[in-house]
């Protein structure tokens, strides 16, 4: 950074190299003492070199001392790093934006305070809490058709962050608790990651509509739907998706005549129903999607789940539910 080599230590000590070299003077340093339990990651972002402990961090500007260690310490971190690989947002070509796991379980945002802003949901707070291992949380980002994305990984699970439209969705690869990714990069206009189920490195693509040869499934859940927490009667449902999106050239049937697969929960998600297979069109062919008649629901209301395998372009518009409801 600026002209630096910058090495953080377990014992707290930041290490600046000479400037424009790679010799080393000891008395180049300093030592982030503001809590304790030293540094497990530095790292440049935005002008700034942020240094992170576990329980707190500090950012450090450079001033350009003429003797002694060239950064000066702007301002305290109120949260720390939960784990090593657990930040990501300063790689070249990501949204200009530092976000990291911390040390309460939460995804955090830098937002140039003393307090990050916390931008996680409770679901995913819950999941970092259980995870055993902190070292195998990794982050990494990506960018897709002007979507800026940061993704959380482990064994277990796989988030990401649009923060563009700032909303959180789950990913996994197919028959994986995960999406198969890592570490994303930008090179030779492509962002290339690594892959956990291969070696072998894979890069994002918008035109690709499976994930190295396997479905890329999509799935979406509601929430309850229509007079909870009254009993009501489900009539008709219509559900509004992009149709005719079949590929005339593609596999038959999967790509030529694409479908969706629909069930519903009337138990408050924890069983569905049977799936409904509704097609979605063959190419440029329109279609309508709906179902008649699926019954009456509980007090916990109805939940819909809609899942496209295909490898076509699916897109999703919304929905409506006819309902009566029963005294």
């Amino acid at each position: 950074m600026d002209g630096y080599f910058l090495l953080t230590y377990g014992d707290g000590t930041i290490q600046a190299s000479d400037l424009n070299a790679t010799t080393i003077n000891t008395l180049n340093k300093t030592t982030a003492q503001s809590k304790p339990g030293g540094l497990i990651r530095g790292l440049p972002f935005n002008g700034q070199y942020y240094a992170f402990g576990p329980a707190f961090g500090e950012v450090y500007t450079d001033t350009a001392n003429a003797t002694g260690f060239p950064f000066t310490r702007s301002y305290i971190l109120q949260r720390g790093l939960i784990g090593p690989y657990a930040v990501a947002g300063q790689e070249d070509g990501a949204e200009p934006s530092l976000l990291w796991v911390a040390d309460d379980n939460s995804v955090r945002q830098a937002n140039g305070t003393p307090n990050p802003l916390k931008i996680s949901p409770p679901d995913l707070d819950r999941l970092i809490a259980r995870v055993t291992d902190e070292t195998t949380l990794e982050a990494s980002v990506y960018v897709s058709q002007g979507h800026p994305k940061w993704v959380i990984s482990c064994p277990a699970f796989t988030w990401e962050f649009d923060l563009g439209s700032q909303k959180w969705n789950e990913r996994a690869s197919y028959q994986q608790t995960r999406w198969r990714a890592i570490s994303g990069i930008s090179a030779f206009g492509k962002w290339i990651t690594g892959d956990t189920q291969a070696g072998q490195l894979l890069y994002v693509n918008e035109l690709a509509f499976d994930e190295v040869g396997k479905p890329l499934v999509m799935q979406m859940d509601s929430g309850p739907v229509a007079g909870f927490p009254l009993r009501t009667k489900v009539g008709k449902v219509d559900f509004n998706f992009v149709t005719g999106v079949g590929i005339a050239t593609g596999q038959d049937p999967i790509a030529t005549d694409p479908s969706v697969g629909i069930s519903w929960s009337d138990d408050g998600g924890i069983t569905y129903s049977r799936e409904l297979v509704r097609s979605l069109g063959r190419q440029a062919e329109d279609a309508r999607i709906m179902l008649l008649r699926t019954g009456m629901t509980s007090v916990h209301g109805r939940r819909w789940r809609l899942r496209i395998s295909d490898p076509i372009y699916a897109s999703f518009l919304g929905a409506t539910q006819e309902t009566r409801i029963l005294r």
